[in-house]
């Protein structure tokens, strides 16, 4: 199915289709119905095509090599840049590696039937990884490697239909320490400096006050701010769309949110001063620095340290970054007493797991919780209403 997505600061259709491991994809025009009709067809007989070339294929063991390419084709086809970047950290790692007990100068030569039938072997590349690296490290190569398995047991002819060999190592124990979270009159402190900055009417400080108070309202992740465009912001609803490839499917999909007053208030006066408005996007690059001068009203790609020099100037040590709002407003929601159902739309979660176990992360003890709520409210004697209208 197309994918209208976000590419070069301009939304285009994309056509992409996958079969047996095999990946294909490509960008039309524009967001025009056209264009999407065009992509359907596209992608039917790419289909096809595909299909007739693999049926003719060799079924030939692949290399863990070829596994690697296959599957880093589908990552960057349909999962977020973020989870792009792990996976091909770890492949790279783990093919580079020399196998412990396969003759091999490296993984990637070795067929993956051989792999799979070399008992140990994994566990030998994890406990390599946690020693010269970190627990940490080795469950997180476990996590992509065993992933990239039962993608290859699903895609790949040929494929060797054996239990997969990471997912047979138990995780290493690790000491996970709680994520930093910014005390909340540190942001305060932040928003109060890039507020004064604002006043001075320079549109590149306005739109730097902005988009802190979107960070801050909308616990938005860094990518959803800035693949914002002016018809993600509707001004009389009071909400906001942000779009984002955290799915489980990998698709980018937009999700409307509530914006409270404050942020209303900004968003109305960056609907005013917004300096460039023939653009995609809604913020753009509008510093004149020497290194900001080349890049002048095109979208924003990364902003590396810029949080870092506003807690500087806001006097606020330690630092904290982009995503280190979002754990404060998730600190801030469940103390507030919502529920975890709540976070878990205002976060964009698509699981309310993945919204325990973020909070988990933050040194949120739901368990404790958990239990101090069946401590004093469970195991109470369960009223049954018909038999009391009954008795009535």
């Amino acid at each position: 199915m197309p994918s209208l997505v976000l590419k070069r600061g301009k939304r285009r259709w994309r056509a992409s289709v996958m079969v047996d491991g095999q990946c294909r994809k490509k960008w039309f025009t524009d967001d025009s119905k056209d264009s999407q009709r065009a992509a359907a067809t596209w992608e039917a007989e790419a289909k096809a095509q595909l299909k007739r070339e693999c049926s003719q294929a060799s079924t030939a063991c692949p290399s863990l090599y070829e596994w690697g390419e296959r599957y880093m084709d589908h990552v960057s086809t349909y999962k977020a840049e973020k989870t792009y970047v792990e996976k091909r950290i770890e492949l790279h790692k783990f093919l580079g590696a020399v196998p412990k007990g396969i003759a091999a100068a490296n993984y990637s030569s070795v067929p993956a039937d051989v792999f799979g039938a070399a008992r140990g072997e994994a566990e030998a590349y994890l406990q390599e990884q946690a020693k010269s690296r970190s627990p940490n490290a080795a469950n997180k190569a476990r996590k992509n490697l065993a992933a990239g398995w039962d993608w290859a047991r699903k895609h790949l002819p040929g494929w060797p239909m054996v239990e997969n060999p990471f997912r047979l190592v138990e995780r290493v124990p690790e000491v996970r320490m709680p994520r930093y979270v910014p005390p909340r009159e540190h942001v305060e402190a932040v928003d109060e400096y890039l507020r004064r900055e604002c006043a001075s009417g320079d549109p590149a400080r306005v739109q730097d006050w902005v988009m802190f108070g979107v960070f801050r309202w909308l616990m938005a992740r860094k990518g959803e701010v800035h693949r914002m465009s002016p018809a993600d912001v509707n001004l009389v609803g009071g909400m906001v769309r942000l779009w984002s490839r955290k799915t489980r499917t990998g698709d980018m999909e937009g999700k409307w949110v509530p914006m409270i007053q404050p942020l209303r208030e900004r968003m109305l006066l960056w609907d005013r001063e917004r300096p460039i408005k023939d653009k995609q996007n809604l913020f753009l690059v509008l510093d004149t620095f020497k290194f900001c001068e080349a890049h002048y009203g095109n979208p924003f790609t990364s902003r590396q340290h810029v949080m870092e020099r506003w807690c500087e100037r806001a006097g606020v040590k330690p630092a904290f970054d982009h995503h280190s709002i979002r754990h404060r407003g998730a600190i801030d929601l469940y103390e507030s007493g919502a529920r975890i159902s709540t976070i878990q739309r205002i976060l964009r979660h698509e699981r309310p797991t993945t919204t325990e176990r973020y909070l988990e992360s933050l040194g949120v003890d739901l368990a404790a919780t958990r239990e101090a709520l069946e401590r004093t409210f469970g195991g109470g004697k369960v009223i049954h209403l018909a038999r009391v209208a009954e008795a009535k």
